[in-house]
Formats: C-alpha cells, structure tokens, sequence
C-alpha cells in the first residue's frame, strides 16, 4: 500500500510494515510487542498496514496483504495464563475484525485449548486466527479449524 502520509516502520524480505497517523496502537502499552509481532508476519511473507482509528469506536487495527489478498485484522498480544481472560481478548478481538493475531507469552496448548471450548460452548462468533508463540514462530488457524477442532494438531509444539 502506498500513501504519502502513512510512514513507514520497517520491511523485511521486501514486506512493509506501515502506520497511519492517528493509529492508536502508540498510545498502547503493548505497542513494541505489536510491532514485533508485525516484523514477524514481514518475516513471512505478509505485508501489515496499521489503519487509523478512533476512539470510542470498534474497528479493527490492520490492514494484512497475505498472499495477495487483503485482510482486516486486530491484533492481540496475551501474557496471561488465564483461558477465561484469553477467550474475553479473543471476543474482542473478532468483535473488530474476522481475523486476530494473536501472540501468547506464557500459555501452554491444554489452557489455549480450554479457551476455545469455551467460545465454541457459548456460541461466541469467531473468525481465522493467525497465532504465535513468544518465539516469533506462527501458524495460520481458518475458522473450519477451530470448528472441527484440528487447531490442536496445527498448535502441537507451538505452544
């Protein structure tokens, strides 16, 4: 994507990584980890637009080129080991787009696990999932992989 007043963050492996102003992820506590998350999905192949947003208002974070195909996404770093509180960031998180980044710090498979039983039990509307572990490593999780439940095997040796 190119925009004269959007600016430039890094790139990687010809993967841009960009912010708008009035992009709230500055004001965040979590902005370096969002940005290193970003640098990640560079690593791979996948170019990330961070969108202007407004406060007050929900909408989603990025703007994802994977593959050459354009998606919106938010992003969602989680240092918690709590499934309760993960599945409440995961709400939010498809809340605001059908796709979530998400990099766990500290959770192990069994507790990530237990957060999606949970949104699968209570019906909680959900999306794709790009998750990552504190290594930077990843792994893309479509919508059918969390309903037939073969996100386990994907997320074996991630977490």
């Amino acid at each position: 994507m190119t925009d004269s007043r959007a600016t430039t963050l890094f790139e990687t492996n010809g993967k841009k990584t960009i912010a708008f102003p009035g992009s709230k992820g500055p004001r965040t506590s979590t902005w370096g980890q969002t940005k290193k998350m970003a640098f990640e999905l560079n690593k791979t192949g996948i170019d990330v637009t961070f969108l202007t947003e407004t406060d007050g208002l929900i909408c989603a974070d990025s703007l994802l080129k994977i593959r050459n195909t354009y998606r919106l996404a938010d992003f969602k770093y989680c240092v918690t080991k709590n499934s309760n509180t993960l599945a409440k960031e995961l709400e939010h998180g498809f809340m605001q787009a059908s796709l979530v980044v998400l990099k766990l710090r500290n959770m192990d498979a069994g507790v990530f696990k237990d957060a999606i039983g949970y949104i699968l039990r209570n019906e909680i509307p959900y999306g794709n999932l790009i998750l990552m572990n504190k290594y930077g490593k990843l792994v893309e999780l479509e919508k059918r992989d969390i309903k037939t439940g073969i996100f386990r095997k994907k997320i074996r040796g991630l977490l």
